[in-house]
């Protein structure tokens, strides 16, 4: 049910999840459990054309680590980004994490 043709795939390295981005960084996540049974985990859809056409989206994910000051339960985040040839741009920390909490 992908709006695009897929760009990057990524298995998460603390959890079962898998994430898939497409061509115009639609991200799409899926918890994948022990009998190989998939299910919706979080899906961010932007708007047709939303990036270069020259860009490729890519994923990665990542440990979060907090502020010296900050509590130091154990956390973990999925970077969207893309590169392109003629231009380099990436959602802002601030943008990503507004996305996942709406």
């Amino acid at each position: 049910s992908f709006k695009h043709l897929t760009a990057d795939i990524q298995w998460a390295h603390h959890a079962p999840l898998l994430a898939v981005i497409d061509i115009n960084a639609n991200l799409y996540a899926y918890h994948v459990d022990k009998d190989c049974v998939v299910t919706k985990y979080l899906n961010i859809i932007r708007e047709d054309d939303s990036i270069p056409i020259d860009a490729i989206p890519r994923i990665s994910w990542c440990p979060y680590i907090p502020e010296a000051d900050e509590p130091h339960e154990e956390m973990h985040m999925i970077a969207v980004y893309y590169v392109s040839l003629t231009s380099s741009d990436s959602f802002s920390q601030k943008q990503l994490y507004q996305d996942l909490n709406n």
